[in-house]
């Protein structure tokens, strides 16, 4: 077994469609080759910001989850960066999935969560049927369904 030692508090883990893992830590993120060579992640001032979730869509873009929005990354470079002002419910978000119908869901520390569709959101908090606002994981399991985590309220599907 292999150990690859990185210095920050490491909060996610996923890989990209090229083999390379990304960590997410409360500092920064950073791709670590299939060669265990450490690979600048090309996002600005990304070193003073906590990622807490990555995950990979079905075109092969890795969304990053922040504490100052979410950071959508392919082709080694950054295609967008969401927050409030483009409509996301908070900035604080805690993870983020894809359901089979190609929308993207994020969920907040404290706001609820926002859809994605067509470069659009929609947010829905506990006044929607929430459980809570807190949405600290997410998860789509094999029919489709979409399952939340949150932190007093237990587990939620739709």
């Amino acid at each position: 077994m292999v150990f690859f030692r990185y210095e920050n508090f490491i909060r996610s883990i996923n890989e990209d469609h090229k083999g390379n893992v990304i960590l997410g830590s409360v500092a920064g993120s950073v791709f670590i080759s299939p060669q265990n060579k450490k690979i600048s992640v090309n996002i600005n001032r990304q070193d003073n910001v906590g990622f807490t979730g990555i995950f990979k869509d079905n075109q092969n873009a890795l969304w990053l989850c922040s504490e100052n929005g979410i950071y959508k990354y392919a082709n080694d470079k950054l295609l967008n960066h969401f927050k409030t002002h483009k409509g996301l419910v908070g900035d604080g978000i805690l993870c983020g999935m894809q359901d089979k119908e190609g929308n993207y869901w994020f969920g907040t520390n404290g706001f609820g969560i926002s859809k994605l569709t067509n470069e659009m959101f929609t947010n829905y908090s506990t006044v929607n049927g929430l459980p809570e606002d807190y949405v600290n994981c997410s998860f789509i399991d094999a029919k489709g369904n979409a399952w939340i985590g949150s932190g007093r309220s237990g587990a939620a599907h739709h």
